[in-house]
């Protein structure tokens, strides 16, 4: 439903599968943590801006797989949800519609990064929890993404 109510660039579609895949795996509807699971996918892929975002912080792939993985047995298992994505998952994604719309003016289509600073609102709970395991905190992430939103991605 989602997909069909917003324009997301081609790599903000590929994240949403991601997350998608990462949440079947889990058998849990999308969560925050599988988009930000995803976005550390796509952070480690050399040359993309999320990379430059992510790079020097914790929040690589492997540690949030990790600790994804840590907290598994910690949540109830649900059997074929009919909704894909969770209610903090759909709210992420609105976020990130708002700040597609605040940054690059209505009808803007979502990009990657408009989804971590659309996580990144919520500075507490999940994604706030999952970032100080991973020894980093919404406030430094944040601060790093803005940046790089206003000086460009360096040059390597």
């Amino acid at each position: 439903m989602l997909l069909a109510v917003y324009p997301f660039t081609i790599e903000a579609r590929f994240v949403l599968e991601h997350a998608r895949l990462s949440a079947t795996n889990r058998e849990q509807p999308v969560g925050p943590e599988d988009l930000l699971a995803a976005l550390a996918y796509l952070g480690a892929g050399k040359g993309t801006r999320m990379n430059e975002i992510l790079t020097g912080t914790r929040v690589q792939l492997g540690n949030v797989q990790k600790v994804l993985k840590d907290r598994q047995g910690q949540q109830r298992k649900v059997a074929a949800p009919i909704l894909v994505y969770s209610a903090l998952g759909r709210a992420c994604i609105l976020l990130a519609a708002d700040e597609a719309e605040r940054r690059d003016g209505p009808g803007s289509p979502i990009k990657s990064e408009h989804l971590l600073p659309g996580l990144l609102r919520e500075e507490k709970g999940i994604i706030a929890d999952l970032l100080t395991e991973l020894g980093t905190s919404v406030e430094a992430l944040r601060a790093r993404a803005e940046a790089i939103a206003t000086t460009g991605p360096t040059s390597t």
